[in-house]
């Protein structure tokens, strides 16, 4: 189940997003972060994997170090799986991430702005050093609603695996 939840984790990061209305405008706040400060707070999604019970997934998402980056934490079923930071990396011009996994597992890679969603373009590294590349579209619904797309590489291609609604939850 945990190979299946993975991913499912990185929106987690999980986690961004872009108004699916309308490509936003050029930002003008300093913050490098600005593309995904809309993240902060705590979000909730529910997943049930095939023949098991629905698996509640929550999500924390906090500035830190004065808004140079952005720590999130994962949650399944209350247990914690993820802990991550994004942070902007100059030499790669883009907004990037990191995160280990409960079980041993190294997550990378950055955040970019296409037309109408945000995309997360990773790989992971299993305990074993085994590498699998993910990329997930974050499409924000509405100010504290967004969906999130898993898309598996498939030869050249990228193939949609599954997907969640975040919902953030009242302060």
């Amino acid at each position: 189940m945990r190979r299946w939840l993975h991913p499912l984790a990185c929106f987690l990061i999980s986690v961004t997003a872009s108004f699916a209305q309308a490509p936003a405008p050029a930002s003008t706040s300093s913050s490098p972060l600005s593309l995904i400060s809309w993240m902060q707070g705590t979000w909730t999604t529910q997943a049930t994997p095939p023949g098991q019970a629905p698996v509640p997934i929550e999500q924390h998402i906090t500035s830190v170090l004065g808004g140079q980056a952005m720590s999130f934490s994962t949650f399944f079923n209350g247990v914690q799986q993820y802990e991550g930071l994004f942070a902007y990396d100059p030499a790669k011009k883009a907004i990037a991430f990191w995160y280990p996994s409960a079980d041993g597992e190294l997550t990378s890679g950055t955040v970019s702005r296409q037309q109408d969603y945000l995309l997360w373009d990773f790989k992971v590294t299993s305990s074993s050093g085994e590498v699998t590349p993910f990329q997930v579209h974050i499409k924000q619904s509405g100010p504290d609603d967004y969906d999130w797309t898993l898309f598996g590489a498939s030869g050249s291609d990228w193939k949609q695996m599954f997907s969640l609604h975040y919902h953030r939850k009242s302060s």
